[in-house]
Formats: C-alpha cells, sequence, structure tokens
C-alpha cells in the first residue's frame, strides 16, 4: 500500500492499483501552482494551457543544456550538432529512438515538431522565436536534419534555444489532430504518446501519476530511471512547497523561503550547504525590477529616466538579497548582469561597471530627484512633478510567490524613504497574467538568465519587443522598444555563444548593451541566484550538488531527465519474500487430516446451529407481526370506547 506520508497528502480514491505502490518507488515532485488542483487533463507541448512539469519524462527534446559547464549533451540526438558552414547546422539523431507505441522516432518528427508553430503562433512555442533567423529545416535521411539559416538574418544562439527546448512531439499523431481541430493548441493529448521514460498512468485533479517505461529506448544510453513511479502534485504557494519537502511528503521542488538553512536537517538538500543555497555563478535567475516603461514615459515624460535613476539608488540589494529572496541570492550593483567570478565574466564591462554601479544611496537618490524638480510641493511625503503629478507606483506580483512579494514590499519601503509612493498588489496569478499582457502596471519583479543556450543574445530578450517573452505571446513585459538593442541582438546571433573563439566579438557588443541598459534604464538589477531547487533525500539520493556536480533542471525542464537518470534509492527496496516450503512428512499428513475432519464434523454442528437459528428467526418474526395486528385491535376497541363516552355525554345516541 501506499505509506501514510503519501496517502495523507493525496487524496482517495488511490491509484487503479495502490497495492504495487510503495512511497520508496515513487518520486513526487511539486511546484508552486497557487493552487491544490490542477485545471485540466492536457498533455499537449504546444498548448498554453499545459504546464512541462505536467508532462516532463514523457517527452524529450534534442538536447540537454549543461548548466554547470556551459554545453551540450545530445539526448535524442547523437553526438554534437556540426556547422557544415556559417549558414547550416547538421544534427543526427540516435538511429533506435521510437515512441511509446512502437513508431520509430525519425527526422521527420523533429522537423514537424519545429514546424508546427509556424502555422499555429498561438502556441507561443519556443521555435516561433526561430523562424525570422532560418530559411527551412530538411531532412538528409530518417536520422539527419540540417537547418538552414537566414543568409541575411543568421541566428545561431536562437537555434541552439530550440535544440535544449523544443519538446519533440509525434507527427503521426499531431497531424491526425490538426485534421480534427481549429488550432492544435485544443488538442489535448489526454493519453499522451511521448519518447521518454515515463508514461502516463492515471490523471486526477490533484495529482498526476506516471509509470517508468520499461522498454523506454533512452535505456541502452542513459539506464532507466531508478524511481518507478513519477508524480506530480501541485502547491498553492512556496511556504506549503517547503512544508511537504520537510515531511518528505515530496522529492523535488523550486520553491523559495526564508529557512532553507534550517530545512537541512529534515533531509534536505541543495547545491551548496550554506549560503546562498544555490549557485548564482550558473546566473539563471537574474532578479530586477522591471520598469512598464511604455507606461511610465506616458505617465511622467521626461522625468521617467530620474525617477528610475533614483530607485536604482534607494534600493539596498543587499536586504533585498537577504530578505527579498532569503539569503539564495548574491546582490548585483551594476547593469552587466554578469558575475566577476562567472565563466561568463568576458561579458561582463569593467568600463561600464566602474561608471554605473549603482550601490545603495539613498541621499544621492534624493539628490537626482531634486535636480529634476521633483520634489514634495505639498509635504504629503509624496513627491510631485512640476505639474503636480504625484510620483506614485503600482507593483504587482503573485499572491504566493514569496519572493517577489517580498522584494515588493522591500521596494515599496525604499521608494518611500525618498518620496516616491509604491502601491504593492499581490494577485492571483490569472489576474497577475492579465495585468502583465495588458500592461496594467508600472514596475514589477522579474527575472531573466544569460546561463542558458541563447547567452547574453537571451539575456537581451526581454528589451527586443520583436518577439514574445512570458507571459506575453506579443512583446515583452518591458514594453521597451530600442532599435539599437535590436541591431546588437541581431549582430550576436551571428556567432556561436559555445564557441571560445567569439568572445572577443560578443564582449564589444555586451558593453554597448550595457551602456544602454545604464542610461536607460529599462530595468534595474538587483541580485543573482542559480536555480531555486531543493531535493529530499529521505527516499532518493545523487541529486545534484557541488559535491555531485552534472547538468540538472527543474523539474518541468528537460535538464531534469537527467537528474531522472541519476537517482538511486536511499535504502534498497528489499523484496517481497518467498514463500516458505514445508516437508510435508507421514506424521503431519495424519494430523492434517484429523484436523481436516474435526473442522469438517465442526462446520456440520455451525451449519445445523445455523438452520436452527434461521428457524427460531422466523418463529420471532410469525410473533412480532401477531402482535402487531393484536396492538392495532386493541387501538381500535379503545377507539370505540371513547366514542361511545363522548356521544353519551351529549345525549346523542350512535347510530
Amino acid at each position: 500500500m501506499i505509506a501514510a506520508t503519501m496517502t495523507g497528502f493525496l487524496p482517495q480514491p488511490a491509484l487503479a492499483t495502490p497495492e504495487e505502490i510503495t512511497r520508496e518507488e515513487a518520486l513526487i515532485c511539486t511546484e508552486e501552482a497557487g493552487s491544490a488542483t490542477i485545471p485540466t487533463r492536457m498533455f499537449n507541448p504546444y498548448s498554453p494551457e499545459a504546464e512541462s512539469v505536467w508532462y516532463i519524462g514523457i517527452f524529450e527534446t534534442l538536447y540537454i543544456f549543461d548548466n554547470v559547464r556551459f554545453g551540450l549533451i545530445p539526448w535524442i540526438a547523437d553526438g554534437a550538432p556540426q556547422w557544415l558552414d556559417e549558414y547550416t547546422l547538421e544534427i543526427k539523431l540516435k538511429p533506435d529512438v521510437y515512441w511509446q507505441d512502437g513508431t520509430p522516432l525519425t527526422a521527420e518528427d523533429v522537423i514537424y515538431s519545429f514546424e508546427l508553430p509556424k502555422r499555429y503562433p498561438e502556441t507561443g512555442a519556443i521555435t516561433l522565436a526561430m523562424w525570422p533567423y532560418v530559411e527551412k529545416i530538411e531532412a538528409i535521411d530518417k536520422h539527419t536534419i540540417r537547418i538552414y539559416l537566414n543568409r541575411e538574418r543568421p541566428n545561431k544562439p536562437v537555434v541552439y534555444v530550440a535544440l535544449c527546448e523544443a519538446w519533440i512531439v509525434p507527427k503521426h499523431i499531431f497531424e491526425e489532430a490538426e485534421k480534427q481541430f481549429k488550432s492544435i493548441t485544443e488538442f489535448a493529448f489526454e493519453n499522451p504518446i511521448g519518447s521518454g521514460p515515463y508514461k502516463l498512468l492515471r490523471w486526477e485533479s490533484t495529482r498526476i501519476i506516471k509509470v517508468r517505461w520499461d522498454d523506454w529506448w533512452g535505456k541502452k544510453y542513459f539506464g532507466l530511471p531508478a524511481p518507478k513511479y513519477l508524480i506530480y502534485i501541485p502547491s498553492t504557494g512556496n511556504e506549503e512547497t517547503n512544508r511537504m519537502l520537510m515531511d518528505a511528503v515530496v522529492d523535488a521542488f523550486a520553491a523559495i523561503a526564508p529557512n532553507w538553512g534550517d530545512m537541512m536537517k529534515y533531509g534536505v538538500s541543495y547545491w551548496f550547504r550554506h549560503k546562498p543555497w544555490t549557485n548564482p555563478v550558473h546566473e539563471t535567475r537574474i532578479n530586477m525590477y522591471l520598469f512598464n516603461n511604455e507606461r511610465m514615459n506616458k505617465r511622467f515624460g521626461e522625468y521617467a529616466t530620474a525617477i528610475k535613476l533614483a530607485i536604482a539608488y534607494a534600493i539596498d540589494r543587499e536586504i533585498i538579497a537577504e530578505r527579498g529572496y532569503f539569503g539564495l541570492a548574491v546582490p548585483l550593483t551594476d547593469p552587466t548582469g554578469v558575475l566577476p567570478e562567472s565563466p561568463l565574466a568576458f561579458l561582463r564591462s569593467e568600463d561600464i561597471v566602474k561608471d554605473y554601479t549603482f550601490s545603495y544611496d539613498p541621499d544621492k537618490a534624493k539628490e537626482i530627484l531634486d535636480e529634476a524638480n521633483i520634489k514634495d510641493r505639498d509635504g504629503d511625503g509624496i513627491r510631485e512633478l512640476p505639474d503636480g503629478t504625484p510620483v506614485t507606483l503600482v507593483t504587482i506580483d503573485v499572491e504566493g510567490w514569496t519572493d517577489w512579494m517580498a522584494a515588493n514590499e522591500l521596494l515599496k519601503a525604499f521608494c518611500e524613504d525618498v518620496g516616491i509612493h509604491v502601491e504593492v498588489e499581490h494577485l492571483d496569478y490569472t489576474v497577475w497574467e492579465s495585468r502583465v499582457i495588458t500592461g496594467d502596471y508600472d514596475v514589477m519583479t522579474y527575472g531573466v538568465s544569460l546561463w542558458n543556450p541563447g547567452g547574453y543574445w537571451g539575456f537581451l530578450s526581454v528589451l527586443d519587443d520583436r518577439y514574445p517573452v512570458w507571459p506575453l505571446t506579443n512583446g515583452t513585459p518591458a514594453r521597451y522598444h530600442n532599435e539599437e538593442i535590436q541591431r546588437i541582438r541581431d549582430e550576436m546571433a551571428k556567432y556561436d555563444p559555445f564557441d571560445p573563439a567569439a568572445r572577443t566579438v560578443l564582449a564589444e557588443l555586451a558593453a554597448k548593451a550595457q551602456e544602454i541598459i545604464a542610461t536607460d534604464l529599462p530595468f534595474v538589477l538587483t541580485c543573482v541566484w542559480g536555480p531555486e531547487v531543493g531535493y529530499q533525500t529521505k527516499y532518493w539520493v545523487g541529486w545534484p550538488s557541488a559535491e555531485n556536480p552534472y547538468a540538472y533542471g527543474e523539474q518541468g525542464e528537460p535538464g531534469f531527465l537527467n537528474v531522472l537518470i541519476h537517482l538511486k534509492p536511499a535504502k534498497a527496496i528489499a523484496p517481497a519474500p518467498a514463500p516458505a516450503v514445508t516437508v510435508m512428512t507421514p506424521e503431519l499428513n495424519r494430523t492434517l487430516l484429523a484436523l481436516l475432519n474435526a473442522t469438517q464434523s465442526i462446520n456440520v454442528q455451525v451449519s445445523t446451529i445455523g438452520t436452527k437459528i434461521s428457524d427460531l428467526s422466523d418463529s420471532i418474526a410469525s410473533l412480532t407481526s401477531a402482535i402487531t395486528v393484536l396492538e392495532a385491535l386493541v387501538i381500535i376497541v379503545l377507539l370505540l370506547q371513547l366514542y361511545l363516552i363522548i356521544t353519551v355525554r351529549r345525549g346523542g345516541s350512535p347510530r
């Protein structure tokens, strides 16, 4: 049976065969979803309604990004991608990959998966950003594809992003779905067929249960994952997520909490066993206060830049890293986005660092505002523009995302100290998403990354409004338009971010972008950290760490597939004991026969007694019926007597 820890959280009815599942066989993951329920049964990776953590383990990608060594790990692909020339990239596939229905996975499936979003832009899929830069993709044979870049606008980083993040889906199934649905996003794929090591076993509104596919093609190359079952349960917020991890209800999580150090005594592990717990050198999370630049310019006009510059000096990044991000991050006071100890430090312009380091200096922030003639004109503690417009900002976040909530509350405190009023709104996720899409905010907490297959080109994506950036499907939440940034990104795109020979030119381009960021301030960087992931070691060991470094990802990312194949049970699962074999001697045989005869005799006597009890029950039932009838007759007689008495007293006579 499922262990008490598991059944206590996962409501009944249990699995189709609960007696076959033990807690030791199940790897349970969670993430902050803002709700304890899963809104829909959706396993189509090309539907915006589907969360990747729902179908992780079912679908796979060509490569996995090596976020430890900044490289590529071939997965479905066979070997590293090869540039045949400046515009042609060739990728080989492993020759024996097949879908869970037995159909071979070929180059046609890969091309179909990459081309699908072109026909359905509403998917918001990662490959949408690729197609403006790619001329075509073709199959050379069943296991070889070539990607031809647009010679006028080549882009190598965007191709690498697609290779590592685009889920490959079965063409033979999705082609049929296209005939049935107006948009492929409507195809729920309720019973998904992928190529990964897990198959869907059961879906419920509170959990998704997948079972290991022991015929997985990848066992030849990677071995089978040790967990037999992969289970996902949603969490209402970071606090609940951390509680479940400490109680060993879940094994892996991505969440923020103020007590990561205390959680270690409950068997929780991280990359480091000390602050900042995560590895900031991986620069997976570059946190910022991201301005709605369009709205800031509309509301404050020529004064917008001064307000943003004042905020850059008004905030204490040490406190934000410690209290806002609970000690998981390290401060970042310059606009480069790169730590000096990072392997990507060659992208860090020291001239920009020297001229534009925004240390905590509230007096300087006040001075900037005073010089811009933004003053408190009515004595209410809030500064106004010369025309009397108060400098008030609205910042939004998601209720339950405790790091963003704390960072916004700190922003409010720091800004009000220099005369800028900030209203903080903690929203339900769907409301927050709607507000971001419609642009109903002045500033918001946000995070980007340059430690990804796109490198610095990817980091600048939040400033390039030509292409969608989460959670938008058109434009970016910065609402910032700068053609020079676009030109810099297009120039960066010509170079391979993994090629050491490209470092010099990439550094020069990054410095130009950093100067624009430092002067325009479309965002204010605060701190940087690695993936905010933690692991429970009660049931599974082998998690990624500084002592056990390997490429990894959060439980909804392709890199989590690499984690699955590295895990081992914390303790061996004891096999079911073999039934004891009894030697049948003559004496034992006679004893058993005597016992059998005695048992049969007892059974006969019990049967006889049972019959007599049954007859007695029938007699009692008959007697009960007779008593009931007699009682009814007595009641009738009493009623007649009462009627006669009343009639006589009235002087009448019965008729």
